[in-house]
């Protein structure tokens, strides 16, 4: 059911998407320069922002495993998110209140425990690209705005590891996918404050024992075979976002 609900709402995101910026919707005369220019915006953004979020994870997986290892389960984390907005082509086919999204953010989490005086480490933070549509209201003075929003991204582990005390070197685990959110927000700026819905779960993830890592305290431990990690990372959950923004609401 839970996988289920996710599958369906991937998507809802990439139909909201198309719909944002399809070409059907358009001008009779729109060329496919510019209907790559709307998907890849190359000029400046006309405004820009930036977010710290709250974000509530699943790993239920790889929690078990946390769990058993006597490690604190990854609930959740703060993160960041920058992205740039573009109007101005939205203007010219007729979506005055829509902006063309491109943006970057660093997912961040991680979980320690301390057994028998080892000090056990994992370190799991993500990096994505993300391209996306955002609807406004009208405007409501001196109310601001609501919004609704939809994107779609590419994301890899970054740098992930485990690190334990007791035996040299650390285990390395990487992965890419790809992933989307949804959300609702309001913006005066330049507060904006969204909440919202992530998908993002790493189901092909290697992994591999680096600078000697062994499975075990020496002398007894053996090296960690490189190949498929045995646990699903997943990402997706809800969050909470708080911004800055300037230059989202066009100025007459």
């Amino acid at each position: 059911m839970k996988k289920n609900f996710r599958f369906n709402l991937m998507a809802l995101m990439v139909i909201l998407l198309g719909i944002i910026n399809s070409p059907a919707l358009a001008t009779p005369n729109l060329s496919l320069p510019v209907i790559i220019r709307i998907i890849q915006p190359a000029q400046i953004p006309d405004g820009i922002g930036i977010f710290v979020h709250f974000d509530r994870y699943s790993m239920e997986d790889f929690n078990k495993q946390l769990e058993i290892d006597g490690l604190d389960a990854i609930h959740w984390d703060y993160n960041l998110s920058l992205e740039g907005y573009y109007y101005q082509l939205s203007d010219s086919i007729g979506f005055e209140r829509n902006r063309a999204i491109w943006g970057i953010e660093y997912l961040s989490a991680s979980a320690s425990g301390n057994s028998n005086n080892t000090i056990i480490k994992w370190s799991l933070p993500v990096m994505g690209f993300y391209f996306g549509g955002l609807i406004l209201s009208k405007e409501e003075k001196p109310k601001g705005h609501f919004y609704g929003r939809v994107q779609a991204g590419f994301y890899w582990l970054l740098s992930d590891k485990l690190k334990v005390t007791d035996r040299p070197g650390y285990l390395e685990v990487t992965g890419q996918t790809f992933g989307g959110t949804i959300g609702l927000g309001w913006i005066k700026e330049p507060l904006c404050i969204e909440i919202g819905y992530r998908v993002l779960n790493f189901t092909d993830v290697d992994q591999k024992g680096s600078q000697g890592f062994v499975d075990g305290p020496p002398p007894n431990g053996q090296p960690v075979p490189s190949g498929p990690f045995p646990y699903e990372l997943e990402y997706s959950g809800p969050m909470i976002k708080i911004g800055f923004n300037t230059g989202l609401i066009k100025k007459n």
